[in-house]
């Protein structure tokens, strides 16, 4: 009887639907409302994907844009929706973004950039930039990855 009866209960755990994934987008009144990026996001449900830290280089493991930011940002930002996407999931499955930029000054080039990358959502992920003395390689000005949440 006993064996049955987990039998009938495992069946059971089986049949559940999926916990639904929801994405949710903090932006308290407390704190200063930002267009380019969420507060907080809290997740549930659903999988998440770590994208590594992409570097401006093409399929083929070559460097896209040697001295031009824009090209380089354009890349990389590229290079994380094929990561995210080859794992299932979408550019509006990101919820949080890490960029780490060689010169500062190429921060409003690079907001640009990425608010067009992400023109398509109405909230943005969460986000961190910061400045750094040195990538892998010296021709590369930045890096990026992310985390995303997929059903």
């Amino acid at each position: 009887m006993k064996k049955g009866f987990f039998c009938v209960l495992i069946a059971c755990l089986f049949s559940l639907p999926s916990l639904a994934q929801t994405i949710e987008h903090i932006n308290p009144a407390t704190l200063s409302k930002s267009p380019n990026y969420s507060q907080a996001v809290v997740t549930t449900g659903g999988r998440t994907i770590y994208v590594s830290g992409m570097i401006a280089v093409d399929k083929d493991g070559k460097l896209v844009g040697k001295g031009d930011f824009a090209a380089q940002a354009r890349q990389v930002l590229n290079n994380i929706k094929l990561a995210v996407e080859a794992a299932g999931g979408t550019i509006a499955n990101i919820v949080k973004i890490d960029t780490y930029m060689v010169n500062m000054n190429d921060l409003t080039t690079y907001r640009a950039i990425r608010l067009d990358f992400l023109k398509d959502l109405p909230n943005k992920p969460a986000s961190t930039t910061v400045q750094v003395t040195r990538l892998v390689q010296d021709d590369y000005l930045l890096e990026v990855d992310a985390i995303a949440v997929v059903q």
